[in-house]
């Protein structure tokens, strides 16, 4: 499990996907809004949570830092969990509904992310350990050179296509 996507990647992934699901589908443009697109933003990096739980169980225990960064948060279970919450909402209110939807999306996308770029994370867990990953940019390879211009690329891309489409103004 060598190197991650950054967090800018993580984040702008999801929040351009969803701008332009909204930009480009007429029957979602009032239906997400700006704040929906933050959610899947910051649930987009939300599996790295484990990062900060490690450091602070290594913090609190004196011992190493334990193994357990893509294991239990980057599983297609958390997904799943967010979706059902989503669901037993949608009758509740249609706004939490929506923003559980995106906040599935955004979490997917990380995994999606974790597994196609840079090494492995296991999918199944707690059902199976076994790690997949496709790797496509190995870490020998230069990899945090090309995920670095990766952010820039999207943050640029999105504020191309936002103007480009005066979508920014729609939010108000």
């Amino acid at each position: 499990m060598n190197g991650m996507p950054f967090a800018a990647t993580h984040i702008l992934v999801p929040m351009v996907l969803v701008s332009l699901i909204r930009a480009h589908w007429p029957k979602l443009k009032h239906k997400i809004t700006i704040h929906e697109i933050f959610i899947a933003g910051v649930f987009g990096i939300l599996p790295d949570i484990d990062i900060p739980l490690a450091w602070l169980v290594h913090y609190v225990t004196g011992s190493g830092i334990p193994a357990i960064h893509r294991t239990f948060t980057h599983t297609l279970l958390a997904v799943a969990i967010i979706l059902l919450v989503a669901v037993s909402l949608k009758k509740v209110n249609r706004q939490l509904y929506t923003a559980g939807l995106l906040a599935a999306l955004g979490y997917f996308t990380h995994l999606v992310l974790d597994f196609t770029l840079i090494g492995t994370i296991q999918p199944f867990w707690p059902f199976s350990l076994a790690e997949s990953g496709l790797n496509i940019l190995p870490s020998e390879l230069g990899a945090a050179h090309v995920l670095a211009g990766l952010d820039a690329v999207l943050i640029l891309f999105w504020l191309w296509h936002e103007e480009k489409f005066k979508k920014i103004k729609s939010f108000y």
